[in-house]
């Protein structure tokens, strides 16, 4: 019913720039129609120091809660007691539950919503914290809380009377789906998780579910912390041996006294190892030292694989893939395997171009007569020499890093991200007052989202800077969702300690203010100057940030359909949309222009660092494919067999799908985390990579600040959440009833049109 997966499909990560140049046109446009003075607010707090939260009215400011939750003002005893509100409102509402004598299946629908509002509320605001609070006092306490929750999930994700008590009162409606599709729809996605929880197995067989789900949880999690803390591993490497290599790596790992370069082999460094390195054998020692797995950890895998394809069996599944599917717009493995055979199709020719311009470099690196093979540790290493050949060819069109950086401070792209939605949605960000203990480091910013009626709809904090302890790469977390209140699930809203809401002008519709957070590590300066981003980066924020609107703008009846809560395999076409629009040249001035200035940066250069940064993207995609159905393999029947092996099962694919030869004793899976959140799933950015192509062309191509594309967007795509077979939204979107159906032929159809890798992109 309200699995962690129900809770957690609102917190997404991510991180591909496409052809960009620039129109002074789209921004007189945008700045006609916002208010000049908040305009440059939205600039001036991120980019002017004095405006960091310590004010000198902050004394005279009341103490808040962390997010303003009243629970959270106190520091030592707030987190659970938060958690025991929700806990006890859940079990009120349980109670009224199994009571109720099914004459009103709404009803009953709207009290399993609000079980979830409830506790999704403090489940994902604890995660939160867990990720993210850089005091670990306070994670400690999130954790006893969280804890305390997650022992509630499990009874509930269980309770044969709360599963019986929901499919009967649904069997009894028959016209609930005609008459109210959304709360059809939200009642068939609990009784599906109830279903993934082995709820309607007999006795015996449902506690050995609940047995091997809590194995299979314990593994996974040996796993992920496995891959993600691999110990550091070098290598011993002569001097004579690096000629022609990076001088300044090649200076960070000399040994000056032991006359000896200690060369590292895993994670980042590894990675830079074999970028920097000249001698092809050396990066070969490089890449089978930093992919070795022990034979413990092999193991480990292993029987992590298997035990999830045991819970799958257990409810009647022949895979975990199968199982996982059920929900999802693929609906079953075949489709998911054949899409990626598709896309391998189109994409390895390209790979195989790439690999003949890389056998030449090689070829004359190593004064060779016939062409060498290309291994896959000279890959990254051809990578970035093919790109510096690339930018020299064209030296006038080529840009430094702090070039870029003079056009993008942190303040200057937030601006044209509210620039850019007031365009499409008649949105705009407001920056908004920080209350002393509200947020959890000084560097957070708080952004209100307004509509055109001046009605708050949405509140973000900006976690934008790199610090000690704060987890890596970047991520969109939804503190709390929007949906639709009633007076009865308002007073739930107020049991938490959350005091906002909103009721719209002339209607009396209230809806739940969503608060979202946007993590994010970038450098921050160390002077009096504005924090500067480069390109990169600034993909980065724009990726998240199409999370966050998705959760701003999927305000649903129910909760638990609301924003990011739909498919795994559509929640990132939103992101990755908005990506196309950072390389949009209409779009380019609103976001990147000169900080002195206000000059609008260079189309000119930016089109030819993304037609640089684009030439080898085939490799990127294959690898991506390769690993998709890599995903598909280990959940699937094949890890029952007797004679399955981890190591053999990654060469057999990679030698077919990754365009390069598998390495023997490596075991590069083992640094696969993915493999532990995405489950079966992985393939999903590539099918919204496709899906964001097809969209973008078909709305935005001709120009990507139109009001009726950005309403129909809305209209069509963003506004479900999860309360609409994602298939119908795109059918209505591409204005093709074909793709309504979905299923196989609607997957091939996207690979084969959605866009060739490398080319398509605006």
């Amino acid at each position: 019913m309200l699995t962690l997966k129900s809770c957690f499909r609102n917190t997404a990560k991510a991180t591909r720039l496409y052809r960009v140049s620039c129109s002074i046109k789209a921004r007189t446009f945008i700045t006609t129609h916002r208010p000049c003075g908040e305009d440059q607010l939205i600039k001036d707090v991120f980019d002017q120091k004095c405006y960091g939260n310590n004010s000198k009215y902050a004394n005279k400011l009341e103490q808040v809660g962390l997010f303003k939750n009243r629970f959270l003002l106190d520091q030592d005893q707030g987190f659970i007691r938060l958690a025991e509100t929700a806990s006890m409102n859940c079990k009120k509402l349980i109670e009224e539950i199994l009571n109720d004598d099914n004459s009103n299946t709404l009803n009953i629908i709207r009290c399993f919503d609000r079980i979830s509002n409830l506790l999704c509320s403090v489940i994902d605001l604890l995660e939160f914290v867990r990720c993210s609070h850089p005091q670990m006092e306070t994670i400690v306490k999130a954790e006893e809380a969280y804890n305390l929750l997650f022992e509630l999930m499990n009874i509930l994700n269980t309770h044969q009377g709360l599963y019986n008590k929901l499919r009967e009162s649904v069997l009894l409606n028959p016209s609930l789906a005609s008459q109210d599709p959304e709360a059809y729809n939200v009642a068939k996605v609990f009784l599906q998780d109830f279903e993934k929880s082995g709820v309607n197995l007999d006795d015996s067989s449902r506690d050995k579910f609940v047995k091997q789900s809590m194995e299979s949880s314990t593994l996974g999690r040996k796993f992920f912390n496995r891959s993600m803390n691999r110990p550091q591993r070098y290598i011993s490497v002569p001097l004579d041996l690096l000629k022609g290599s990076d001088p300044y790596f090649v200076g960070s790992v000399y040994d000056e006294k032991e006359k000896i370069a200690l060369i590292p082999t895993v994670g980042y460094e590894g990675a830079q190892a074999l970028v920097s390195i000249a001698n092809p054998e050396v990066r070969k020692q490089i890449y089978i030292q930093g992919h070795k797995g022990s034979d413990q950890d092999i193991s480990l895998f292993e029987s992590y694989v298997g035990s999830k394809y045991k819970l799958a069996n257990i409810v009647g599944k022949s895979s975990f893939a199968e199982l996982q599917l059920l929900d999802k717009m693929a609906r079953s493995p075949s489709c998911v395997i054949n899409f990626l055979e598709n896309l391998s199709k189109e994409n390895l020719p390209k790979v195989r171009q790439i690999h003949s311009l890389f056998s030449r470099m090689k070829q004359m690196d190593l004064g060779l007569t016939n062409l060498p093979e290309v291994n896959i540790w000279d890959r990254e290493y051809y990578v970035t020499r093919y790109k510096q050949q690339l930018f020299q060819r064209k030296s006038f069109l080529t840009s430094s890093v702090n070039y870029q950086r003079d056009y993008l401070t942190v303040g200057t792209v937030i601006q044209g991200l509210s620039r850019l939605f007031n365009s499409l949605y008649g949105l705009r960000f407001v920056p908004a007052e920080v209350m002393p203990g509200e947020i959890w480091d000084s560097e957070v910013r708080k952004l209100n989202v307004l509509n055109e009626k001046n009605c708050l709809i949405g509140v973000i904090y900006f976690d934008l800077f790199t610090r000690p302890g704060k987890t890596d790469g970047a991520a969109h977390f939804t503190i709390r969702s929007s949906r639709e209140l009633d007076s009865i699930s308002i007073n739930d809203s107020l049991s938490l300690g959350f005091s906002d809401y909103i009721s719209e002008k002339n209607q009396q519709v209230a809806y739940q203010i969503p608060i979202i957070s946007l993590l994010c590590n970038f450098q921050k300066s160390n002077d009096d100057r504005s924090s500067c981003l480069d390109l990169w980066d600034v993909k980065t924020l724009f990726h998240e940030m199409g999370h966050a609107m998705h959760s701003i703008l999927g305000r649903t009846k129910y909760q638990n359909l609301a924003g990011t809560r739909c498919a795994t395999d559509f929640v990132e076409l939103p992101s990755i949309i908005m990506e196309h629009f950072m390389a949009s040249s209409e779009v380019l001035p609103l976001y990147a222009r000169h900080y002195q200035t206000d000059k609008p940066f260079p189309s000119q250069i930016l089109e030819h660092y993304n037609q640089v940064e684009d030439s080898c993207v085939a490799l990127d995609q294959q690898s991506q494919i390769c690993m998709s159905m890599i995903d598909q393999v280990f959940h699937s029947g094949a890890v029952s067999k007797p004679d399955f092996n981890s190591v053999d099962v990654v060469h057999q694919i990679s030698n077919r799908f990754s365009g390069f030869e598998s390495v023997p004793k490596t075991s590069w899976h083992l640094q696969f985390s993915h493999l532990y959140g995405y489950s079966a799933s992985y393939y999903s950015y590539l099918f919204d990579t496709a899906l964001a192509s097809l969209v973008f062309r078909k709305l935005f191509s001709k120009n990507p600040l139109k009001r009726e594309a950005g309403e129909k967007f809305r209209n069509t795509i963003l506004k479900w959440g999860g309360s609409r077979n994602p298939w119908e939204c795109i059918a209505e979107a591409l204005e093709d009833p074909v793709y309504a159906e979905g299923g196989e032929k609607a997957m091939q159809r996207i690979a084969n049109n959605a866009f060739s890798f490398g080319d398509g992109k605006n």
